[in-house]
């Protein structure tokens, strides 16, 4: 008959290569993870909205306006089959398709200021169909922000709700379940010539970012004004 003692080093013995095995699965599994986002981190393509669109076609017209696909031979349907299902980071101007409050679950990307709203709508090969993973909290029409994921092409067309009534608008590209994340500026924006009847959008981009400013230094003011000591007739 085996007595208890032995009993229970036979149980410590049975169980310590167990225990061995799961620590070592564990330590695999979490070597597998890191690798493999390390693996999903290198192989992202930071890509510009030249990347989009085949090299021959005109950045802006001779009248100082963006390219309008209506004045373009291929109507800017020609796109950049070589980045399909690529994951790509690319910056942008947010432009809300289906949002409720301050949250945006769908929005298109474009490189500039006030398109598709304001002025012409850019080609559908400048224009990509964005959903996020999560729903993005947005501040404003045009928010440039840096989308992540993986590049579809092919023509998507939405519904946009402007201020003269609905528009459809058709986009070249799509990034479904997209990491997106806010930016200061977008490195190939087009700055509008001065002789261009939309300059108003570059002067109206210079006094939000001046608002920022002004904001963050009335919020650094109050803070500093709330930890300040009490003046001298308080305290005597």
């Amino acid at each position: 008959m085996t007595s208890p003692v032995a009993v229970s080093l036979l149980e410590r013995k049975g169980k310590r290569p167990m225990t061995k095995r799961l620590i070592a699965m564990a330590a695999f599994a979490g070597a597998m993870s890191a690798f493999t986002a390390a693996l999903a981190s290198a192989e992202t393509t930071h890509i510009f909205w030249k990347d989009l669109r085949p090299a021959t076609q005109a950045v802006a017209e001779e009248a100082g306006l963006p390219m309008i696909a209506a004045k373009l031979p291929d109507r800017g349907e020609t796109l950049s089959l070589g980045l399909q299902d690529k994951t790509i980071q690319i910056a942008g101007y947010a432009l809300p398709v289906d949002r409720e409050g301050d949250l945006v679950y769908q929005f298109l990307l474009v490189p500039w200021t006030g398109a598709c709203s304001h002025m012409p709508t850019p080609p559908p090969n400048q224009i990509v169909l964005v959903t996020p993973a999560q729903p993005y909290k947005i501040s404003r029409a045009y928010q440039p922000v840096s989308v992540t994921g993986a590049l579809k092409p092919g023509m998507e067309k939405s519904q946009l709700f402007i201020l003269d009534g609905v528009s459809v608008i058709q986009s070249g590209y799509t990034v479904r379940k997209a990491d997106v994340t806010g930016v200061d500026t977008v490195p190939d924006t087009i700055t509008l010539p001065v002789n261009s009847p939309w300059t108003f959008l570059n002067k109206k981009e210079e006094l939000s970012k001046a608002s920022l400013r002004d904001l963050a230094c009335t919020k650094a003011t109050r803070a500093q004004a709330a930890f300040a000591p009490d003046s001298l007739s308080s305290t005597m």
